[in-house]
């Protein structure tokens, strides 16, 4: 299984949409490495992403209209997740993720996927 988690230094990235940076961990093969994102549109990101065979993306905030691109393509999201990048991916393997322990300050999302049309 392929995870993806947005990272800006060792913590989670706070918006995805902006991400530079995704490190992606292969939990079958038991290793990972971060990469740049390049893409220069939201499209673009998603392709990416595909191309790379992931199976779950863990993120900070994300739009809207990213959200449903990202839900369409078959790709599990757990959005709005703040911590320590290696600490979350850990949670994750271990089932604990989506949790109101790693949620993002403030956010009121009930851990439900959001599928609302438009942009933020």
């Amino acid at each position: 299984m392929i995870i993806a988690i947005a990272v800006w230094g060792s913590r989670i990235s706070p918006v995805f949409d902006v991400s530079k940076n995704i490190m992606f961990f292969d939990s079958i093969e038991e290793k990972s490495e971060e990469k740049k994102i390049t893409a220069a549109t939201l499209m673009e990101r998603v392709l990416y992403l595909s191309e790379l065979n992931v199976d779950v993306l863990i993120c900070g905030a994300i739009s809207h209209r990213l959200t449903d691109m990202i839900v369409n393509s078959k790709i599990r999201l757990i959005p709005f997740v703040s911590g320590e990048v290696e600490n979350i991916y850990r949670q994750f393997l271990q089932g604990k993720i989506p949790s109101p322990e790693y949620t993002m300050p403030g956010c009121k999302c009930k851990f439900k996927r959001h599928r609302h049309r438009g942009n933020f």
